[in-house]
């Protein structure tokens, strides 16, 4: 199966999407869901990047493990971007099913930032294969 680069700027283009969301979340003080909005902004650029090499699943932890074995053990991407990604991951599953949960704004605030970055690298990644401009 070959790429379709229609989807796979669709997927980044959601990517984006979500940064921005959880940033208006972020300022309204929705903590929980700023962070569920960043979580998904990196999960719908890390699919994007594994769509690069054929790859399409949408299990979260599937996702995560594929991402690590194909962009961070290989160098094609910063290690520090699977670590950014995992700790997402962490954040957002404690912030949706940990009833006890408790978060500082300005742990959340580094979250969304880390999205941010993350999104932005899958981006620079993307132009460097030719996808986006």
């Amino acid at each position: 199966m070959g790429i379709k680069e229609d989807e796979v700027r669709l997927l980044i283009s959601k990517a984006q999407q979500r940064i921005q969301v959880a940033i208006r979340m972020l300022h309204e003080g929705f903590l929980e869901d700023a962070i569920n909005r960043a979580y998904y902004a990196a999960f719908y650029a890390a699919l994007a990047a594994l769509f690069t090499k054929g790859i399409r699943t949408r299990r979260h932890s599937t996702v995560l493990s594929l991402f690590g074995y194909y962009f961070a053990r290989t160098g094609e991407i910063e290690e520090e971007y699977a670590r950014i990604y995992r700790r997402l991951k962490e954040i957002r599953e404690s912030a949706d099913y940990d009833v006890y949960a408790f978060f500082e704004e300005e742990e959340i605030r580094d979250a969304v930032d880390q999205a941010r970055r993350f999104v932005d690298r899958i981006k620079e990644y993307l132009k460097q294969i030719g996808i986006l401009d």
